[in-house]
């Protein structure tokens, strides 16, 4: 019985013959890539192809322009999407793995306005409150001129949070990323609370630092040396 051959798309072809070379040639892997990104420049998986033959040559720069393009254009592939995890989850735990400083180096050159688009569109598509909240956090640290615009809904998203999780103890995971994290880029923008909030927001902060004190295990690190500095910056803002 005769072998039936798969008969390769023009695309496909291309980006074989980019695979195939890549490796004993990364120039004429480039060269043919090149082709099938100007032939196809609407096709995600030669865009992507493209990007990961960069990724793969460890060049920074032409895997962060490659990246920049595909994210512009197509935002509904889930590939891309399983990509762009990888890379938040890079920035937010400073991984010292090669995978993750190649990823912390691409974003580096990527356009900053399309580095904001990325983690706030990033965070609106997390279906987990948690993973919402880091992302907005990874949003405000990066960029936080963003800090007036994000900061107090964040807050109301984190106690919200808080609350129906029903904690029996203001160490908690929510609490945490409130008062440790992000009362802190609060005080360092005009960011403008109710009164009532700041006092409420205070005392959840006193709450927790005792709570961890008196605490004979510490699950959770927290630097001890900022409550001051947050107290004052609540007292100010009051």
């Amino acid at each position: 019985m005769p072998v039936q051959v798969k008969k390769l798309s023009d695309e496909e072809y291309l980006v074989s013959r980019a695979k195939d070379t890549f490796k004993t040639n990364p120039y004429e892997a480039k060269a043919w890539m090149l082709t099938a990104k100007t032939l196809f420049s609407n096709n995600f998986g030669v865009q992507f192809e493209a990007y990961n033959i960069e990724k793969s040559a460890r060049s920074v720069k032409e895997s962060a322009k490659c990246f920049s393009a595909i994210f512009q254009r197509f935002q509904d592939e889930q590939e891309l999407w399983k990509e762009v995890q990888a890379l938040t989850m890079a920035l937010r735990t400073e991984s010292g793995e090669a995978e993750a400083v190649f990823l912390r180096q691409m974003f580096s050159h990527i356009p900053l306005n399309i580095q904001h688009q990325l983690l706030l569109v990033s965070a609106d598509r997390s279906e987990d409150t948690m993973e919402h909240c880091r992302l907005l956090l990874l949003l405000l640290r990066r960029f936080p001129q963003t800090v007036a615009q994000h900061g107090p809904k964040l807050v109301d998203t984190l106690m919200t949070a808080e609350k129906h999780s029903h904690y029996q103890n203001s160490v908690n995971c929510y609490r945490k990323l409130l008062v440790c994290d992000l009362l802190p880029l609060l005080g360092t923008s005009p960011v403008e609370l109710p009164v009532k909030q700041l006092f409420r927001l205070l005392q959840k902060s006193i709450e927790f630092y005792l709570c961890y004190l008196m605490s004979p295990s510490k699950s959770i690190q927290v630097n001890l040396m900022s409550f001051d500095l947050l107290v004052t910056e609540i007292f100010i803002s009051i």
